[in-house]
């Protein structure tokens, strides 16, 4: 058996084990290989088969190699394919410290500043206020601008955002076993909110809310992550992509941080998701929404 989960977890890949498009069994991703967003890749009950909805069946080492390299597939399918490497790797120790600058970051080449700019981020204010660093041509994280996540003042991981467009995974993870927490164990920028936040499922959407932003690293979340801040909020603002799928992931998590004392507003946008919005426009709304602050 491959215990496609927790490699999967290892590889900071978001996935679903219930849910739309999911079966039984079955552990479903946004495929890879087609460009899916609606989670239609999956895995079978033992890991050694995939199929997506829309592009097919593909081998498990095809995939794989997709999220990391040909030689690393190989290793990642041999240390996840016994009962005996789950369990040495479900008793790996956490980092004490998270190395940061990473290896090979550099000054922000010009091809991260141009697809900030194309998104309608300032490069220098967003290293300025989120510490962000930049790997170009060389190592794991290439061609990815890498995010640090922060609790109490310390960075607990990192993530990388590809800026190509073309890599199969958008967002890479570092590995559980080099970050003190994964970053579904906290909520970014969870740091500089006090008791009320606008909470997004990215970092770029958190980014257009400024220090009122945070962000649950994609759609599904933890329940660590609620934990977090229904014990800092007194009021939350769900603002949520605005296809059928998050709005209902916004109702969840709204009615969870109820439950826990949390005033919720869930906000509807005309944007498929508010990263896609201009900064006057998110402005707009932040003011709106907090104008009583």
């Amino acid at each position: 058996m491959l215990d496609i989960q927790r490699l999967l977890g290892d590889l900071g890949v978001p996935y679903w084990t219930s849910g739309k498009n999911v079966s039984e069994g079955w552990v479903s991703i946004s495929c890879v290989m087609c460009g899916d967003r609606s989670n239609h890749g999956a895995f079978g009950p033992d890991g050694w088969s995939y199929s997506c909805f829309r592009c097919g069946k593909h081998k498990v080492r095809k995939v794989i190699t997709t999220l990391s390299s040909w030689e690393e597939a190989g290793n990642l399918i041999k240390e996840y394919s016994s009962l005996m490497s789950f369990h040495e790797t479900a008793n790996k120790e956490r980092a004490s410290n998270v190395e940061w600058p990473p290896p090979n970051t550099v000054k922000m080449p010009s091809i991260h500043a141009e697809y900030l700019h194309a998104r309608g981020y300032d490069p220098k204010q967003l290293r300025d206020l989120y510490g962000i660093e930049c790997c170009y041509q060389t190592g794991a994280f290439k061609y990815r601008i890498l995010i640090p996540v922060y609790l109490d003042g310390r960075i607990m991981t990192y993530i990388g955002r590809d800026i190509t467009d073309k890599a199969g995974l958008k967002y890479k993870n570092l590995s559980e076993t080099k970050s003190v927490l994964p970053a579904k164990n906290t909520v970014y920028n969870i740091d500089n909110i006090h008791d009320t936040a606008i909470i997004c499922e990215g970092v770029f959407d958190a980014w257009r809310f400024g220090a009122h932003g945070v962000a649950m690293f994609g759609l599904q979340y933890t329940a660590q992550q609620t934990r977090a801040l229904a014990s800092r909020l007194k009021r939350a603002f769900i603002v949520f992509d605005n296809e059928p799928q998050a709005v209902e992931k916004a109702r969840e998590l709204g009615a969870e941080l109820s439950f826990q004392g949390v005033e919720v507003e869930i906000v509807s946008i005309s944007q498929k998701d508010p990263g896609e919005m201009s900064q006057e426009e998110a402005d707009e709304v932040k003011a709106e929404l907090l104008h009583d602050l």
